[in-house]
């Protein structure tokens, strides 16, 4: 993928600026509009499934910004009720369960596959008209984003963020060891044995519970660096066939990882995986640009460690780059689709967009974003991290890509391999029947 063009800070502004006037006064309008009805009607209620609280990195964008100016705008007219549901995971498995039973909340955010298979049953709203009318929104959405959130000619999710992961490291470790960042899937083995022999037992932060997060994006990583078949397996939906040559070699590798990972990467969490990362007790971790914020974040990490973190490309140059499912409107009710569709302005619009990138490094999804110098100074790893990533070959990462019967299936695999109970050409054949069971 090439560079952004790099525009100038003033054309930037202005541009961003005029985004944020044109979406803020068409938000007033459209509170002026609704209060000329509140006075002969009863107030709207509007309902949202939030997975983002406690101390989810998201949570205070969500609730100080979204859901603050959403109230204040359109509080007179609408009572928003949000049911908090902390865990992505507990978040997966209680929309799907509300979805089996029609009892869907009117807002659904994106967590995995869940708004896309909300949009696959037919209870998402078409956003189209809602789109048409703003074009300000419609503007920012790039190309592969919408087609990723069209079904049938229909758009059923708006997206506010971009997703660019790459590989985390510990520089100050790395350079205390005299090791180079590793550039091969090689170098990354040796420089673990090598840390290893040095006194860093478990220098690959990895986990196995619920989708697998960490170890699964390496493993996205292993099989999209493999070559051209690996790049397109990667950057191809609903696969089907994992029996593969070069998903078999991946499954081998990953497994001499995870060799490199604590011991409770078995059956342990994310939490747990990034806790090492942060205790300097291990070197590598696999995520996005969001997880920059946390790397300040003295509640999570010590003061001063996100001096010590550096990021580079996966091994064979790739970078996990995935145009992501939107958030969902599931009413009937067309006075409460304009009141969530004005929530989703907010959320995923210009002003939402640079508001979450400031509350917690997450990217935009808009192909007017360029990084700017106060964007670097807030963040400087974000910024070394978009310009290395900026190079690197793009593919998508697993749970975009395969059925949730085939992510699930994954918890499973890691586990069997390292205690031998499974071979790579069987973990290959698991994900296959996984798929043709999902």
């Amino acid at each position: 993928m090439k560079k952004a063009t790099r525009k100038s800070l003033a054309l930037l502004l202005t541009c961003l600026l005029l985004l944020v006037s044109t979406a803020c006064s068409s938000s007033s309008d459209s509170s002026e509009n609704s209060g000329s009805d509140s006075s002969s009607s009863e107030k709207i209620t509007l309902t949202i499934a939030n997975q983002w609280t406690g101390v989810d990195t998201k949570a205070p964008w969500f609730t100080d910004y979204v859901v603050a100016t959403f109230n204040e705008l359109y509080g007179d007219e609408v009572d928003l009720v949000i049911e908090d549901i902390a865990g992505e995971q507990n978040y997966v498995d209680k929309m799907r369960l509300l979805l089996s039973t029609d009892q869907l909340p009117d807002i659904v955010e994106p967590a995995q596959t869940i708004t896309e298979e909300i949009a696959e049953a037919g209870k998402a709203v078409d956003l189209t008209s809602f789109l048409d009318a703003t074009p300000e929104i419609k503007d920012l959405i790039t190309e592969e984003t919408m087609e990723k959130n069209t079904l049938n000619g229909e758009v059923w999710g708006l997206s506010g963020e971009g997703s660019w992961i790459g590989l985390f490291y510990n520089k100050e470790i790395l350079d205390n060891a005299g090791i180079a960042p590793p550039t091969t899937w090689d170098e990354l083995l040796s420089a673990c044995e090598k840390l290893r022999a040095g006194g860093i037992q478990y220098p690959m932060c990895f986990e196995t519970a619920g989708n697998a997060w960490t170890t699964s994006l390496i493993f996205s990583a292993l099989v999209g660096s493999s070559g051209d078949e690996g790049a397109a397996f990667m950057n191809t939906y609903d696969s089907t066939d994992f029996n593969k040559p070069y998903i078999e070699e991946a499954f081998a590798t990953i497994t001499e990882l995870l060799e490199y990972a604590a011991p409770d990467a078995i059956g342990g969490d994310y939490n747990k995986a990034s806790m090492h990362f942060y205790n300097e007790e291990a070197v590598f971790i696999a995520n996005g640009t969001w997880m920059v914020s946390e790397f300040s974040d003295t509640s999570r990490a010590p003061e001063g460690f996100e001096n010590k973190v550096g990021v580079i490309a996966f091994p064979g140059n790739v970078a996990l780059k995935t145009p992501l499912d939107g958030w969902v409107i599931t009413s009937d009710d067309p006075a409460v689709q304009e009141a969530a569709w004005n929530f989703l302005e907010i959320a995923c619009g210009a002003e939402g967009q640079l508001k979450n990138l400031e509350y917690t490094a997450t990217l935009p999804d808009s192909n007017q974003f360029v990084m700017t110098d106060d964007i670097k100074e807030m963040y400087p790893l974000l910024s070394e991290m978009y310009d290395v990533l900026a190079d690197a070959e793009p593919i998508q990462y697993y749970s975009k890509l395969w059925d949730p019967a085939v992510v699930d299936a994954l918890s499973n695999v890691y586990p069997a391999l390292v205690y031998g109970e499974a071979t790579p050409a069987e973990a290959c054949q698991a994900l296959t029947d996984a798929a043709a069971k999902g």
